[in-house]
């Protein structure tokens, strides 16, 4: 008993840890933060930590993925960085899963 006591108190600890460690990313930060042409791949790890993605786009160009959830309410928002050559942000966009197209929110 002493032992499954002692379990469930590291487990109770690593989920909160990994809760705790997400960095919640929403459209108002990224829109105050994020400036296209001068905001730099390097910065958005910094701001936003390591994306859940990284690849090339079909133009040959560098992007970042993140998935941003909030632990609370189980709602999550998704970010995609795109990057022009030189490493600087030349788009972002954001998406609300599970809203229909053309929801103000979906944009």
């Amino acid at each position: 008993m002493k032992k499954l006591a002692v379990l469930l108190i590291l487990l109770s600890v690593f989920v909160y840890s990994c809760a705790w460690n997400m960095n919640p990313i929403d459209i108002g930060s990224v829109q105050s933060k994020v400036i296209k042409g001068k905001t730099t791949m390097a910065q958005i790890e910094q701001m936003y930590g390591a994306p859940y993605e990284k690849g090339i786009s079909k133009n040959g160009n560098t992007y970042y993925y993140y998935v941003s959830a909030n632990m609370i309410t189980g709602s999550s928002q998704n970010f995609t960085f795109y990057f022009k050559k030189n490493g600087t942000v030349a788009s972002y966009a954001s998406e609300y899963p599970g809203l229909p197209v053309g929801h103000p929110l979906s944009q």
